[in-house]
């Protein structure tokens, strides 16, 4: 059984049960879309979450996926008190309290009205860290008039002996399991930022390190869901219940990016990015599969936690081909 968009956000107010087919309601869908999202004097930054809104909510039909981005972008736009309405007729509704500690804004928002349960909690406490972390510009501050090497995954660098290069920069930055024990001698033993991304269910807790960023979704969170229990967990513990030094690639670099690279940049494309946009005394790249003369099709490391078939299934989500191109122009201008 489906119902029309009007009855979700009339429910249970009006308690008629209006039945619909299915193409009449995707209609109804996208004639909302276009409504509210589809404005162009709106800033980019806008324009990229309607392109997920659409990708995510309304083609794949995540009803109730729809009203929660909406009250993110409402929220964004200062709209407050609509935001509060479409809350309180969500969670009256049919829906209840069902993913709102997946869209982060909108647990704090559910928090403030009493509408509460651990999930959401969790997700409003989180919220609240990261907009103060957001202001603090931590990780600009770390890396600022520093120089710092980049340090990826990939195995170009073994047998070339630039550990001591490596570990002479100001600061050292590696990314998800990164290894360092008995890979010395190609790829260095300090390690000064540890980045994670929060596709893979297979990162191994490094929080011992002093300093970390969180990437991937994090950055997004004022528009985009966590998509697991997984990220809510990892960033209640390293956030809230352990609080580490954390920052993340920010919504606006995001942005910048998307804006010149057509695709879901991994977490090491959107690192270097980030650090690109800081003013830093100088930027070196090791591990990246742009420096081989034939890159990876996928995420293959130098220490070897995955065979072929893995790390093309860890890598579905990203396109190193073009990565590797973007990057090149980037770094080189070709």
């Amino acid at each position: 059984m489906h119902y029309s968009i009007y009855h979700y956000l009339s429910y249970p107010f009006c308690y008629k049960k209006l039945k619909i087919k299915r193409k009449e309601q995707k209609a109804a869908w996208e004639s909302l879309f276009r409504k509210y999202l589809i404005m162009d004097d709106s800033p980019d930054i806008f324009k990229l979450f309607r392109h997920a809104a659409y990708e995510h909510d309304i083609k794949k039909d995540y009803d109730n996926w729809f009203w929660l981005s909406y009250m993110c972008l409402l929220l964004q736009y200062n709209q407050k008190s609509k935001a509060d309405e479409l809350l309180e007729q969500y969670t009256r509704g049919i829906n209840g309290t069902k993913h709102i500690e997946l869209f982060l804004p909108v647990a704090a928002l559910a928090v403030s009205h009493g509408i509460k349960n651990r999930r959401i909690e969790m997700a409003s406490a989180i919220f609240e860290c990261l907009e103060k972390h957001r202001l603090e510009k931590t990780f600009e501050k770390l890396i600022t008039g520093k120089t710092v090497a980049i340090v990826g995954n990939g195995p170009c660098e073994t047998g070339l002996n630039k550990g001591l290069q490596i570990d002479d920069h100001d600061i050292v930055i590696r990314f998800n399991n990164f290894e360092i024990n008995g890979y010395e001698k190609d790829y260095g033993s300090r390690t000064d930022i540890w980045i994670r991304g929060f596709a893979g269910t297979d990162v191994h807790d490094k929080t011992a390190t002093e300093r970390f960023l969180f990437a991937g979704i994090s950055g997004n969170y004022l528009f985009y869901p966590l998509f697991s229990e997984n990220q809510l967990n990892i960033l209640w513990r390293d956030l809230v219940k352990n609080p580490i030094t954390s920052s993340f690639v920010s919504c606006e670099l995001y942005r910048s990016i998307h804006n010149t690279f057509h695709g879901e940049p991994s977490t090491g494309l959107a690192s270097v990015y980030a650090c690109l946009n800081m003013p830093v005394k100088q930027i070196d790249l090791y591990g990246f599969s742009y420096l081989q003369k034939q890159p990876d099709p996928y995420a293959s490391h130098y220490f070897n936690d995955r065979n072929e078939t893995e790390a093309l299934k860890r890598s579905i989500n990203h396109n190193f081909n073009d990565e590797t191109l973007y990057l090149r122009r980037l770094l080189h201008g070709k």
